[in-house]
């Protein structure tokens, strides 16, 4: 999602919240992002009208969620997301992922809301 989307300027941290507690070594996937990825723990909502803010340095951010995860098979899944940065702006995406090698890939993305 962070290549797909384009969330502006004002993005300057990604706060994941995966769908299980995960190693904090899970991160070092996304140490060559143009934007830093942290966990959603380490960010805070301002409020209903206020952005996502990171708490240690106060960067604007976008709240990545991984609403839920289903193994269609061994190699092909689907997972419920949801982009978030602030009480009016998310979008909820359905993606069916596929096993390509050792990665997993999107295969489709299909926008099933939107505020």
């Amino acid at each position: 999602m962070f290549k797909t989307y384009n969330y502006g300027a004002y993005v300057k941290v990604y706060c994941i919240q995966p769908e299980r507690i995960l190693p904090e070594r899970f991160l070092q996937r996304f140490s060559g992002e143009k934007i830093p990825v942290v966990w959603a723990t380490d960010c805070d909502n301002g409020g209903v009208m206020n952005s996502i803010r990171e708490k240690k340095t106060g960067r604007s951010g976008m709240r990545m969620t991984i609403v839920s995860l289903r193994f269609i098979r061994g190699d092909e899944a689907e997972a419920e997301v949801e982009a978030f940065s602030d009480g009016i702006a998310a979008n909820w995406n359905t993606l069916r992922l596929v096993r390509q090698g050792s990665k997993w890939a999107v295969k489709t993305d299909k926008l099933t809301n939107v505020s």
